[in-house]
């Protein structure tokens, strides 16, 4: 029954543990930090917020499996970790999903949700054996297939992530500074996945251009820029839930009166996050593969600087990309 709130990001593009507090209500009861196209988010900064609000932390790891913060895994930080399995993440397998949990409690919660509420029990057809217990839950049972070809892709993933970070630092070495771009900003060089390359261009128009041209010299780059479809990756279409639906006519928890005679009345509109709105239109992001070598990663980084050198301006005063 929890209602989502949407935090900003920074140039990380990760959750701004600056935005956090700015949302902490007396309903809020967990953070929920999403670790975004194998990036990290600033997990010492936002536990101490936790910390200091008491509220619970659950790390959406899906997009960013084998990642770590000051060499602490993601996902081990929060009360729950959450991870996806599948060939669009670090980890593929079929379709499938891990969770860790720090307590036995939420662990159990866990199992009982995948297992139609209440049939994962050591006695399954036993009475409740504390309030609330037992619950109508939902059939997301892994199949055993699944789960015999992910725990051998698992022991694969060190290996898989550390090859995407090999290759995005030697491409970073190589790269030149220039006044028209600002590098995404890294919360932990040596522990993220690093399978995007990202930089924000001034305006949507260069990213654009950009975006052509690398394309020209056959690097894969993207930008969403002035094609405003809707995203459900970006908080205000991420529909049903900005449309406050629900699956029953009763429409809870929106509508739920013990919400509502509490004060909650959650909106959602485009401008709730004016840093990520701003970020993810001009943002341009080059997706890297494991199994470059030395001379891939060299002849994308001269790429890269031959169509930045004809669109912007050289900064040799400004920081390096690492």
């Amino acid at each position: 029954n929890g209602i989502p709130v949407f935090s900003d990001v920074d140039e990380s593009m990760q959750m701004d543990p600056a935005d956090i507090e700015n949302r902490i209500t007396d309903r809020t009861v967990a953070i929920a930090p999403t670790h975004y196209q194998g990036g990290v988010c600033d997990m010492p900064a936002i536990m101490k917020i936790a910390r200091k609000h008491k509220l619970k932390v659950i790390e959406d790891c899906a997009q960013a499996c084998g990642g770590q913060v000051k060499g602490r895994y993601v996902g081990t930080f929060g009360d729950l970790g959450c991870f996806s399995i599948s060939a669009y993440k670090i980890v593929g397998g079929g379709e499938g999903g891990l969770i860790l949990a720090k307590s036995k409690r939420l662990w159990e919660r866990a199992n009982q949700w995948a297992e139609c509420g209440g049939l994962w029990r050591p006695v399954r057809f036993a009475r409740p054996r504390y309030k609330g217990e037992l619950y109508c839950g939902t059939n997301y049972r892994m199949s055993e297939l699944e789960a015999a070809v992910n725990v051998v892709q698992l022991k694969k993933m060190p290996a898989t992530v550390k090859r995407f970070r090999a290759v995005k630092q030697r491409i970073l070495k190589q790269l030149k500074p220039f006044r028209e771009i600002v590098p995404q900003k890294i919360n932990d060089l040596e522990g993220e996945v690093g399978y995007i390359l990202r930089f924000f261009p001034e305006t949507i128009e260069l990213g654009e251009k950009i975006v052509e041209a690398l394309e020209a010299e056959n690097i894969s780059a993207g930008i969403r820029g002035s094609d405003k479809r809707d995203d459900w990756h970006i908080y205000h279409s991420m529909y049903p839930i900005t449309y406050k639906q629900s699956p029953t006519e009763a429409n809870c928890p929106y509508r739920c009166p013990l919400y509502l005679e509490a004060g909650g009345q959650v909106e959602y509109r485009m401008g709730d996050c004016p840093v990520a709105d701003d970020l993810f239109d001009r943002s341009v992001a080059i997706s890297l593969n494991q199994w470059y070598n030395a001379a891939d990663c060299r002849n994308i980084a001269r790429g890269i600087n031959k169509v930045l050198s004809a669109y912007c301006t050289a900064d040799p005063d400004a920081a390096p990309w690492m």
